[in-house]
Order: structure tokens, then C-alpha cells, then sequence
């Protein structure tokens, strides 16, 4: 927990202590009437002044903005974070003996909301956020899971009214919305009913007039839970501008008949629903399909971190290259390579590989495609400082180029993979990017490629903006996409992006939540597809150092000796996981069971490996032959916000570790965190995910003993090291009979798995979800790429 959020709780607790002993007795309370239905009683300001005191005591140079005493108890205007507190959110409820209230307290940093709490005295209930890193109720992890057509939904209203003169308004509004709604009305706590919004007791919450202490604890425990939250996204100033009065959104219009019909007999109602508090938690909103002229709007499940297409060899980055750049190879949806800017290659010898270019290929510049821009992008790979492309170039030791069209590529010895590499090589223009680095990438400066769309804007964090490329090579009928506009928008959360593609705000979405699949499919405006995908979800397991971090004894003393070394341990391990139960309860079904580090689609998967059966008891022996008769402690660390279902998967292995002794505390983080902590060998057991076309390229890289020079262990954060694993590789690489290389492929696989170079753990089912009449052909590969979206 967050120190600053410990401090809050406690502030909080405190708070509801005080409120705890009142409210034995209410009735002999003080109470004074603020405002129509508003009122503040003594309790109010106990609670307030001991929430202030711890606060003030920790942080004594924070600003407060508190309900009763407003900005005057901290330094408002002085600091960078500020502490809004509601001591008694719903004291019309308190007084009235109604059990619906709560204690308030959130921080803002900058303007962003960074951490909340919310508590509930009487039920003992705690809820807490901190930015980035989710929501939780009582310890643990709350994420937004109900979802229903919005004439389903169960609706928190709030008070009805603040100000008498509004009642009419009120009264037109409410009459409006349960004509369209089954909402249901009671006493309202808005704090506590935003809360219940993230736990998925509520599907929604709405009222006007709120202020900061009423919505900014909660505003951020749905947006960590993954809801759709009107406008409370946190932005600099949000609180204070009012923006929380909503102006409905064009596409949120119902086309019931009963509906419109509603509407013609209550006069001037849509005025007063323009300003409707519209905290609807990915509730399913009927919309009317409206023309957004050539525009396409992309939920990306993963965050992009970079531009630059030779630094940081991620998915989500590699995904938005795609669209900008191009490299000489390219592979279908099956994952076989087809030519991209290559029209042909062949092998001239053993060592030596000519490439043809497809000739009049132009940058978005204007500039032609040569010979000596694959030159540069090859070289640019191994200078991008930390950069990871260099895997797929160390190879080639000599360049010549034979015509502006022509050029050959030599390897010191003979391998066969060249033109597989190539297609991890995007090609840039040696004119807009010599003497660029990844910033210049990220500010556009030197993304120029030849790809189908034409670089905007990259908004970290947020979205990736791209135009049509309108001369782009592979363009049909003079156009390359249907689209003249595409935004990427980064939506990690998987209701979050759900709710976006049912809202109508999103076109199409990837990583499609596996619970939602069976719903969706049902829903007569949404087309789904799935695929099997090459991406492979594994453990790796620290096997190069005697200490490992986070491994211990029971009563937390670090263990002599890392047990991860034992094969009898990483054996034990493997058979307590149940992979069946992961792929058909947690993932519904979308992910298979894996032995193999590639699917079995994928060029060189074993089928003789059969996936480890479940047997704790078997892990328990293994276990106390190994030496660890009571198990030990460990961190699971895992990824919060990249692979399906990521977090729940860690949690569910943690569990199934219990069962055979082995505590495993989880850790997870956001993907742009744990990638550097996983390369800086900070894990020791860490989930992982990879997808390659075929299995000698993926041992290569997360298994082979590491080597730079030969592109080995690139991604090997186990340290394992295998000499009779790396031999194989070898031989297969130098091989161009493809059924030999398979085989050598195939003997390295079962030689790595039974080892237990890594813990497989299951393959992954993609799935893609988008409004009609858009369709997409799935891939193997799980790349989104908006040129292959079209209306059917």
C-alpha cells in the first residue's frame, strides 16, 4: 500500500470511529440545516477535524479542501497535492438512521486524482485506488464486472433534489430516465454509491449538482476498477470546472419506439438530461450507427510505449509500426511470409542472401525507396542505444548494394533465417531518421515510413493518431483503407474498453474480456472473431544465480541456496497448476492448455509434449525430495494490464501454490514498469508472453544461452543455459531443408520443456470485437491493423 494511502486509511478509520459511537444515539445530535435536504450536524465537524489532524500531522506542507471547513485548514494555493475530504458523505441518512453513509478522503497531485479512499463504518467496508495501480475493497482487487443493456441496469440516483426551484426540473429528468431506465431511487450517499458502482453492485450512478468532496474518491475507484465514468477521468482541473455536468453525448440516443414516444410527452426534458450526471459503468447503450464519415476509432488493450521501430521490440509498439512503416518480408494471417517491400529473395550461397526491392515504393515524404534505406535500417538497429532489434541483425556481417534495387546480405555462417529476421526490421528513411533517436520518433520528426498511414500524433498514454497514406504501395483502387482517420486509443481496462465499443465512443477493440465473449456474440450489433494465437503464456524461473530476489523461507529468512536451480522444484511447480481449470473457468474457454513455448499452428511445435498434468501431491514429494518439505516463500510477479486476464492468472497460480506448500505473494505492475524490472533481472519467477512463427526463433530468444553476438537469449530472464539446446538451434538456423529444420526445431523444444527452462502455462485464444458492419480477418499474430477493418 501506498504510504500516503496508508495514511488516509487510517485518517479514515478514525473518522468512522467517531461516527460509530454517534450513531448509537442520533437523536441527540446537533443539527443545522446548510441548504434544502443538506444538512451538517457535530459529528460532521469531529469527523473532519481528526481527518485533518492526521493528515496535517503526516503531511503538514499539503493543502486540505475539506466539506465543512473548505481550503482553510492546509496551505490551498501553496502545494502540489491537496487532500479533499466529505467526513460524513449521506449525513441526511445518518441523521434519519438510514446505514447509507460514509467516509470520504482522496489526494490530488498536479491535478490528477492519485489516491482514494472510501469507508463505510457501519459495515466495515474499506475501498481504496491508487492511480495506476487499481481498486480494491477490504485488500482486494475490484474490477467493474456487471454489464447490461442500460433498460437492465440498477441505478443509483442520488438525493433528488438540493434546491426547491429544481424540483420541477428534477421530477422531468427522473421521469425521463426511468421511462428509458429500471432505475430504482433511495437515499443516496454519492461517494458511497460511486464505490458500489466500482464493486459491481451498482451499474451506474447519476445526480447533479455534485461538488469535488462528493466525487473524487470515487471518481477514481472506477476509473482503477475499469468503469465508464462520464467524464471523471482525472484530468488537471476536472473537479473544479463543473465538466461533471454532462452534456449527453450525441450517440447516446435510444431508438425504442416506447422511447421516443416518452420523449414527445414530457416537454423540454432533453435540456434539462443535458445535464445529467453520466456515470454509466460499462452499461450497454443502445446507439444509433451514425456516419463518422472515414474515421476509425481502435481500443488497443496494451500501452503503446514508443515510436521509434528499432527500439523497444513490444507488441503494442510492433502493432502501430506496422501502419507506419513496412519491412522486406511480411506474413499473412497464418503467419507465412509473403513479400512486403521484397518482391523476391533467395539464397545465392550458403552465406549470402539477395533481396529484390519492389520497385517505385515511396516515403510518406516523397522520397523513393532504395537500397541504401534497407542499408541504414539494418545498421540503425544495432547503434539505437538499448535498443532490442539488434537480435535480428547480428547475423548479417557484410552489406552490398547492387542496384538501387538490389542488394545482398552475407552471415559469417550458413543460416537459413534471414528473411524470417527481416521481418522484425522495419525500414526507415535514411533521410528523415539519420541522427534520430526514439524521441524524434515520438514527436514525429523522423516517423517517416512507407507504410498504409501517414503519422499524427502520439499522445503517451492516450492514443496514436495515423492519416491514409494515399500512395502507399499496396494500395487497391488507388486507396490503401477504407479509413482516412484512425486513432489507436489506449484502453488497458477491459470493461473500460468494452464499455467503450458498447457506448458507441470505440469502433473496434482487441483482447475482447473472455467473460463478456458469450454476451457479446449474442448482441446483434457487435461482430466477433477468434483465433488461435501464436502467443504463448509462460513463467520464467530464475535459474542462474545461487540468491534469487524475493525467495525465503516461511518466517521471511532469505534461503541459502535458490531452489529454483532443482529441477525437482520447477517440475513440482509446474504440476501444481492446474492449466485446465485456468483455460476453461478463468478464460472461458479462449486459451489452450500448453506444453510447447509456440501454439500449435506454429512451424516446429512438438506434439508429443503433452501438457503437465495437475498432481499436488506429486509436487508435494517433489518438493521434500528437493529438500523443502514445507514449502518456501517467493514474489509472483506479473503484468496488471498486457496479456488476457493477466492479474487474475497470477492470483490463481498463487493460490494453487498454497495447496503444495509454496507461498507466492503477487506483485503486479503495468507493463511499462515491469518490463525494465524484468530485464534488470529483479524477477525471480515473472509471467511472461510470446508469440513468434516458429519454434526455433522462439527458443532463440527466451531460452538459448545468452550471446549478442548471435542474437541468443535476447529475452531470457531465467538465465537458463542449456549447451544441447543451443547446439540444435544452431543446426536448425544453418538448415534450409525446412522438414530437417523442423525436426531440429522439434528436439530442441522437448529438450528445453522437459527441463523446465520455463513453466508453459497456456496459449491464447485472440479474440476482436467491433460494431457492424465492420469486419476483420483474424491473425495468428494478434496484431490490430486498421488497413484489414473494412465494412462488409
Amino acid at each position: 500500500m501506498h504510504p500516503m494511502l496508508g495514511i488516509a486509511v487510517r485518517a479514515a478509520r478514525r473518522a468512522g470511529a467517531i461516527i460509530n459511537r454517534a450513531a448509537r444515539d442520533v437523536e441527540l445530535l446537533q443539527v443545522t440545516r446548510k441548504r434544502h435536504n443538506d444538512f451538517v450536524t457535530e459529528v460532521d465537524k469531529a469527523a473532519e477535524r481528526a481527518v485533518i489532524e492526521i493528515l496535517h500531522r503526516a503531511y503538514p506542507d499539503h493543502a486540505i479542501l475539506a466539506e465543512e471547513s473548505g481550503a482553510s485548514a492546509g496551505n490551498a494555493g501553496e502545494s502540489e497535492y491537496t487532500w479533499i475530504i466529505d467526513p460524513l458523505d449521506g449525513t441526511t441518512n445518518f441523521i434519519h438512521g438510514f446505514p447509507q453513509y460514509a467516509v470520504s478522503v482522496a489526494l490530488r497531485h498536479k491535478g490528477l486524482l492519485a489516491q482514494a479512499v472510501i469507508y463505510d463504518p457501519t459495515s466495515n467496508e474499506l475501498f481504496t485506488a491508487t492511480r495506476g495501480r487499481g481498486a480494491y475493497l477490504n485488500e482486494r482487487r475490484i474490477r467493474v464486472s456487471k454489464r447490461a443493456q442500460l433498460n437492465e441496469a440498477l441505478l443509483g440516483t442520488g438525493f433528488p433534489f438540493r434546491d426547491l426551484h429544481s424540483l420541477d426540473e428534477y421530477l422531468a429528468m427522473f421521469r425521463e430516465f426511468t421511462l428509458r431506465t429500471a432505475g430504482q431511487r433511495r437515499a443516496g450517499a454519492a461517494a458511497l454509491d460511486i464505490a458500489y458502482v466500482a464493486a459491481g453492485r451498482l451499474d451506474g450512478f447519476w445526480e447533479i449538482g455534485l461538488s469535488p468532496w462528493d466525487m473524487a474518491a470515487g471518481a477514481l475507484l472506477v476509473q482503477e476498477a475499469g468503469g465508464l465514468v462520464g467524464d471523471f477521468r482525472g484530468d488537471s482541473g476536472y473537479l473544479d470546472s463543473g465538466r461533471h455536468r454532462l452534456r449527453q453525448p450525441e450517440n447516446l440516443r435510444s431508438n425504442a419506439s416506447s422511447h421516443r414516444a416518452a420523449r414527445g410527452q414530457v416537454g423540454g426534458v432533453s435540456q434539462s438530461m443535458r445535464r445529467l450526471l453520466r456515470l454509466l459503468v460499462a452499461a450497454s447503450i443502445p446507439w444509433a450507427l451514425s456516419a463518422h464519415g472515414a474515421e476509425l476509432r481502435v481500443g488497443l488493450a496494451a500501452d503503446v510505449t514508443s515510436m521509434d521501430p528499432h527500439f523497444l521490440a513490444i507488441a503494442p509498439n510492433i502493432n502501430i509500426a506496422w501502419h507506419v512503416f513496412d519491412a522486406l518480408t511480411h506474413v499473412d494471417e497464418d503467419t507465412r511470409l509473403i513479400p512486403g517491400l521484397a518482391v523476391s529473395w533467395r539464397a545465392v550461397d550458403a552465406t549470402t542472401w539477395e533481396f529484390r526491392l519492389r520497385p517505385g515504393v515511396r516515403f510518406h515524404d516523397g522520397a523513393e525507396l532504395t537500397a541504401e534505406d534497407v542499408v541504414f535500417s539494418i545498421e540503425r538497429t544495432l547503434k539505437v542505444p538499448n535498443g532490442q532489434y539488434g537480435i535480428f541483425t547480428r547475423r548479417i556481417v557484410a552489406k552490398e548494394v547492387l542496384d538501387a534495387h538490389t542488394l545482398r546480405l552475407k552471415t559469417a555462417t550458413p543460416y537459413a533465417m534471414v528473411p524470417y529476421d527481416l521481418n522484425s526490421v522495419f525500414i526507415v528513411s535514411k533521410k528523415a531518421a539519420a541522427r534520430s533517436g526514439p524521441e524524434d520518433f515520438d514527436s514525429g520528426k523522423a516517423m517517416v515510413g512507407t507504410g498504409p498511414f501517414r503519422f499524427v500524433r502520439f499522445a503517451r498514454g492516450d492514443r496514436v493518431e495515423l492519416a491514409r497514406n494515399d500512395a502507399y504501395w499496396g494500395a487497391q483502387g488507388g486507396k490503401s483503407a477504407a479509413w482516412e482517420k484512425v486513432t489507436f486509443r489506449i484502453v488497458p481496462t477491459d470493461p473500460a474498453r468494452l464499455a467503450g465499443l458498447l457506448s458507441g465512443e470505440l469502433d473496434a477493440i482487441e483482447q475482447v474480456p473472455t467473460a463478456d465473449l458469450p454476451r457479446i456474440r449474442r448482441d446483434g450489433r457487435i461482430n466477433t472473431v477468434q483465433k488461435v494465437s501464436w502467443r504463448t503464456i509462460f513463467f520464467y524461473l530464475d535459474q542462474h544465480r545461487d540468491r534469487a530476489p524475493g525467495l525465503a523461507d516461511k518466517a521471511g529468512r532469505p534461503l541459502e541456496r535458490n531452489p529454483f536451480r532443482d529441477l525437482r522444484v520447477r517440475r513440482a511447480l509446474s504440476k501444481a497448476i492446474n492449466r485446465p481449470a485456468i483455460a476453461e473457468r478463468l478464460m472461458d474457454g479462449a486459451a489452450l492448455p500448453a506444453s510447447n513455448l509456440v501454439s500449435p499452428p506454429v512451424f516446429g511445435y512438438a506434439p508429443d509434449l503433452a501438457p503437465e498434468t495437475y498432481d499436488p501431491e506429486g509436487a508435494k514429494r517433489l518438493l521434500a525430495e528437493a529438500g523443502y518439505p514445507d514449502g518456501f516463500a517467493m514474489t509472483l510477479s506479473a503484468t496488471n494490464n498486457r496479456y488476457v486476464n493477466d492479474e487474475q492468472i497470477a492470483q490463481a497460480v498463487a493460490q494453487m501454490f498454497a495447496r503444495v506448500g509454496v507461498r507466492a505473494r503477487v506483485e503486479t505492475l503495468p507493463l511499462n514498469a515491469y518490463l525494465p524490472k524484468g530485464r534488470k533481472g529483479e524477477f525471480a519467477f515473472a509471467m511472461f508472453g510470446w508469440g513468434s512463427f516458429s519454434a526455433d526463433l522462439a527458443l532463440r530468444a527466451l531460452v538459448a544461452t545468452p550471446d549478442p553476438d548471435k542474437g541468443f537469449g535476447a529475452f531470457n530472464w531465467s538465465g537458463y543455459s542449456n549447451p544441447h539446446v543451443d547446439a540444435l538451434l544452431e543446426r536448425a538456423f544453418a538448415s534450409v531443408d525446412e522438414k530437417k529444420r523442423e525436426a531440429l526445431a522439434r528436439d530442441a523444444m522437448r529438450l528445453a520443456m522437459r527441463d523446465h527452462a520455463v513453466i508453459a502455462l497456456h496459449h491464447q485464444i485472440a479474440a476482436w470485437a467491433m460494431r457492424k458492419p465492420l469486419a476483420y480477418a483474424p491473425r495468428t499474430d494478434e496484431f490490430t491493423l486498421a488497413q484489414q477493418i473494412r465494412e462488409k
